[in-house]
């Protein structure tokens, strides 16, 4: 086993959750396939900043 090597999916690292309002920021294409999840019904956009539970940058 390589080490730092984990098998806790990405999705329970980032501590996401159903129903959390999430910002994205710079969010690479193929984001839903890395954390193996759609997110895409809990995305908030820009304007709704203050309703949001967390939010990811990517820089």
């Amino acid at each position: 086993m390589p080490a730092g090597y984990s098998r806790t999916p990405l999705i329970k690292k980032l501590g996401l959750k159903e129903g959390m309002k999430i910002l994205l920021v710079n969010a690479p294409p193929d984001y839903f396939s890395l954390v193996e999840a759609n997110l895409s019904s809990q995305l908030l956009k820009d304007k709704e900043i203050p309703d949001l539970d967390t939010c990811i940058c990517f820089i």
